[in-house]
């Protein structure tokens, strides 16, 4: 803790504004001793307000003797705000002590009780409590759709109730009232209703449960017919039928079981290709990845690239070879003994105007039919080159 010689200690009491209403007596270590201006006591605090300021530096004694007096202003029937503002106290300040002490409108929590006492057990307290207690049972009755005919007189009298729906008046005791456990006798019960649904609902549920229990029965049967040691939820008729399929790359007919059996569930899946030799080969010949891997050979992968069918270019330039001017024919292919796919001279291809090798592009306009002899000879050159050989020989 900072310590101050007397001159540096009384710089800052008066720095501070304490000179208004306390006088700086001395400082000893880490305690500084003042006296209250308006009472003449000394009190010691310790040497840190010096370094950080208060609002303002005030007496005990003297608090304590306002509060005091604050207090017994309140008690003789001035608000809390009034006594803080005769006292030179803040309004939270007489608040807390008023609550800390007991002091509750005005007086003690002890005389207030007293004085309540005396005034329930006159006739005009016990007919306040009545009628503060009628009113609480006439809401609370209100609120189950009933009307209270009748004043509150006590937990012996019985009284009349007025149903708000149909209108019927009858009578009830002051213990069924206050508990409101009950019904009008002319009004139907509306949970009948819910009963009636609910009972319905559940002679529903039972059937649907008896039609399911039947299912599977029927379902088990033919299980033990079809599977045998199965169960019936895993296998079906489908999964132990033979299915006749053609492959897409040799055209074979062939026959093939649709289940496969993977980490103890059945997937039903119809094959494309006999063998997986067959899907290998139809992967590579693709259309689609051969010219892929050519765009990426020639540097032209970014260039703009369209989906083109064979049949749809054939259909285009009506089967003609723009070479030699010839019908193609898509049926001249063959498979020989290793079951690889063999074209003819006359087979379809498609034929790049501007080769992929010199810049071209794989679009429709940069595409037309050709024979697969005519495409061959031709290779990677330039139109203009093939017409003038011709031309030349």
């Amino acid at each position: 803790m900072t310590r101050y010689n007397d001159a540096t200690a009384r710089a800052k009491f008066d720095a501070c504004g304490y000179g208004e209403t306390c006088e700086f007596v001395k400082v000893e270590g880490d305690r500084l001793t003042a006296r209250c201006r308006e009472c003449g006591h000394e009190f010691t605090r310790d040497n840190v307000i010096l370094r950080k300021p208060q609002k303002k530096l005030r007496c005990r004694a003297c608090y304590e003797r306002k509060m005091n007096d604050a207090i017994e202003w309140y008690a003789a029937g001035h608000t809390f705000r009034e006594c803080a503002d005769k006292f030179g106290l803040t309004p939270n300040q007489v608040s807390n002590q008023i609550q800390r002490r007991g002091v509750h409108g005005g007086i003690s929590k002890d005389e207030n009780s007293r004085r309540l006492q005396e005034h329930n057990g006159s006739a005009k307290g016990n007919a306040v409590q009545m009628k503060r207690a009628g009113e609480r049972i006439r809401h609370r009755v209100a609120l189950h759709g009933f009307d209270m005919l009748d004043e509150w007189r006590g937990e012996d009298a019985a009284y009349r109730v007025c149903c708000a729906r149909c209108g019927h008046e009858f009578e009830l005791k002051a213990q069924t009232l206050k508990k409101c456990k009950f019904a009008c006798p002319e009004c139907p019960d509306p949970f009948d209703v819910l009963r009636a649904e609910l009972d319905d609902m559940r002679n529903l549920v039972r059937t649907i449960e008896r039609e399911l229990m039947a299912a599977k029965s029927i379902l088990d049967k033919l299980d033990r017919w079809t599977c045998g040691e199965h169960s019936w939820y895993r296998d079906t008729l489908e999964a132990h039928s033979p299915q006749a399929a053609t492959c897409k790359h040799c055209g074979t007919r062939w026959v093939y079981w649709p289940t496969i059996t993977r980490g103890g569930y059945h997937k039903y899946a119809r094959q494309a290709y006999c063998s997986k030799k067959c899907r290998a080969r139809a992967n590579r010949s693709s259309e689609s990845s051969n010219i892929g891997h050519r765009l990426r050979k020639y540097g032209s992968q970014d260039k703009p690239r369209d989906v083109i069918k064979l049949d749809e270019l054939i259909e285009r330039d009506g089967g003609i070879c723009h070479l030699c001017g010839e019908a193609t024919n898509k049926k001249d292919s063959w498979l020989d003994e290793n079951g690889y796919h063999v074209c003819g001279a006359k087979y379809p291809t498609i034929d790049h105007v501007i080769p992929l090798s010199k810049g071209g592009t794989h679009t429709w306009n940069n595409v037309k039919l050709a024979c697969r002899n005519c495409n061959s000879h031709r290779g990677s050159k330039a139109l203009d080159e093939i017409f003038s050989n011709e031309k030349g020989s």
